[in-house]
């Protein structure tokens, strides 16, 4: 573990945080290079949709039937800002949306 950060997202996800920054060796490890991966995680109403958006981009979406959700090996820049969206629709919410959080890392260009 080469960095932390913590987010506390409160009711939306039952007080649950996201943490943690892994820097981990590419496949090619003989070439030195290094990539940053964080994992996305987090409790729900079950049936609830997640989606999760990475720098602006669409990254991933998925059902947490039983209200947890995971995205695993979501990659992030090691030299600027990094931002985190996440969207969360409940099956019940006659209005869909019912959460959407926005976390910028902590790294300064």
């Amino acid at each position: 573990m080469v960095g932390d950060t913590s987010l506390s997202l409160g009711r939306i996800l039952q007080n649950k945080g996201i943490r943690g920054l892994r820097l981990a060796a590419s496949s090619g490890w003989a070439t030195g290079l290094l990539h940053a991966v964080t994992t996305v995680e987090g409790w729900v109403a079950p049936g609830s949709e997640v989606e999760l958006r990475l720098n602006g981009a669409y990254f991933g979406r998925q059902v947490a039937t039983d209200g947890y959700y995971v995205f695993k090996n979501v990659p992030l820049h090691i030299t600027k800002a990094n931002l985190l969206e996440i969207v969360i629709t409940e099956p019940s919410a006659s209005l869909g949306l019912v959460g959407y959080v926005r976390k910028r890392s902590g790294i300064r260009p």
